[in-house]
């Protein structure tokens, strides 16, 4: 026969097992949902590094031009007349732009960041908890 202590003692050891498993679960959705965050921000940073290399470039070109040379803007088929300085300004403020979101996104990937360990260290103590589980159902068992 089998008590009602140990009856209890079981369902109470089912009820905790079933609260670390839904725990692990939202555990490892959470780092997911954060990994696909982490992975928009990492190709965004990307891309405005491309871009700010890009425009490093054309801002260094534009310092080699002579006084009176002549600057053009690509427009559909067309290459258009630009003014020189106002091309130079231009460039200058898209790379302040560019600076200024690359500075966002990475402060977002180091929040990001810390999320993600904080919500892997919830799933390892839940799973810690859950192996510490097992073992003391295994030797109640016995």
């Amino acid at each position: 026969l089998i008590s009602t202590a140990t009856m209890s003692k079981k369902k109470e050891m089912m009820a905790k097992a079933e609260a670390l498993q839904k725990e692990m679960s939202n555990g490892v959705e959470e780092v997911q949902r954060i990994q696909k965050e982490l992975t928009k921000c990492r190709d965004n940073i990307a891309k405005y590094d491309t871009q700010l290399q890009e425009n490093i470039v054309v801002q260094k070109e534009l310092g080699l031009l002579e006084a009176e040379g002549r600057v053009f803007k690509l427009m559909g088929p067309v290459l258009v007349p630009q003014d020189r300085d106002e091309s130079k300004m231009n460039v200058d403020k898209r790379i302040e732009y560019i600076n200024t979101e690359l500075k966002r996104y990475r402060a977002n990937e180091d929040g990001l960041v810390k999320k993600k360990d904080t919500a892997e260290t919830v799933c390892i103590t839940a799973q810690e908890k859950m192996q510490k589980l097992q073992v003391e159902a295994a030797a109640a068992s016995k």
